[in-house]
């Protein structure tokens, strides 16, 4: 792509299409034709004054729904049951949109009062009726790696599994874009796998719907806001509530002899009840990583015992 440009324009020039600071970290992205136009348009007052206005929904994204947006995700995301887990995937899926559309159109409006026409990165990727539909999301990620990795390759001209391979190498390059670690590379797999099905099952234009579009999408978040698959997996569990329960959890909690220290934590942590534990015969407390917050010492370890249930 930048040997493309280079060919093109002068190094100069190239360079400061690079470093065109309203889209430099995050896009939209852009060919150098709409950058030049840009340069070469003359003032419009009219379009500054749009951009304002842009510029104020985009602060407004950000600021007023976004960050309260995160602050509950982040207060959500220790909830251990499933409709927390359910509750805290909503709020992390509209903190990231707008998130980003946010910043999308503030980055569109500063290009716009310096006389810049950006494209548009967002349309409403929410109400998407299919799985391809809803890549509107970061659409000129889309459309950049659509030019420069998918037709390259071969795209739809060739036959199936051309085109599946084609796909394959848009998904990794978006997942590598994001971050090169195992849960971008799963997020990539999981749309990919998605979109993949979608191809194959389904005639061209074929749409499943809002809600079902929805239920497909928001769990491939999961990967975005996860340490590794362990915590994705963790996550998962709860959200289909595998081994945990509807409206409450409980946990474990291992410490040795120190009965100050459960209450501590428990007066740290109002969202905890304890209740007492039967130890189960035979088991090996250290081994088996059960812990200690109750008073309630257990004679063979020396542990204190309790079990603590997580309100919804």
């Amino acid at each position: 792509f930048l040997l493309d440009e280079r060919e093109k324009q002068p190094p100069a020039a190239v360079v400061a299409y690079l470093l065109f600071f309203p889209a430099v970290t995050m896009g939209p992205l852009f060919d150098f034709d709409t950058f030049r136009a840009g340069l070469a348009a003359p003032p419009d007052t009219k379009r500054r004054a749009d951009a304002v206005c842009r510029l104020a929904r985009g602060l407004v994204r950000k600021f007023v729904f976004a960050d309260p947006l995160l602050a509950a995700y982040r207060d959500l995301a220790m909830h251990g049951t499933t409709l927390g887990a359910a509750v805290t995937l909503v709020a992390f899926s509209l903190y990231l949109y707008f998130d980003f559309a946010g910043y999308s159109d503030i980055a569109v409006a500063v290009g716009g009062i310096f006389g810049f026409d950006l494209p548009e990165n967002f349309d409403y990727p929410y109400v998407s009726r299919s799985v391809g539909e809803f890549f509107r999301w970061h659409a000129t990620l889309g459309k950049w790696l659509f030019r420069h990795v998918y037709l390259p390759l071969g795209g739809s001209r060739q036959g199936m599994a051309r085109t599946l391979l084609s796909l394959a190498a848009v998904w990794l390059c978006t997942a590598l874009w994001h971050g090169a670690t195992a849960c971008y590379l799963l997020w990539g797999v999981y749309f990919f796998v998605l979109l993949a099905v979608e191809k194959l099952c389904f005639p061209k234009g074929f749409r499943i719907g809002i809600l079902p579009t929805l239920l497909l999408v928001l769990p491939g978040w999961v990967f975005f806001f996860s340490d590794g698959f362990a915590a994705a997996s963790d996550f998962f569990g709860r959200l289909f509530c595998l081994g945990g329960t509807l409206l409450y959890s409980t946990c474990t909690v291992r410490k040795e002899e120190n009965e100050d220290v459960a209450r501590t934590f428990l007066l740290a942590h109002p969202e905890f009840s304890p209740e007492p534990f039967a130890v189960p015969a035979g088991l090996d407390l250290k081994n088996e990583g059960y812990a200690t917050l109750l008073p309630q010492k257990h004679a063979a370890d020396g542990f204190f015992i309790c079990k603590l249930r997580r309100h919804a």
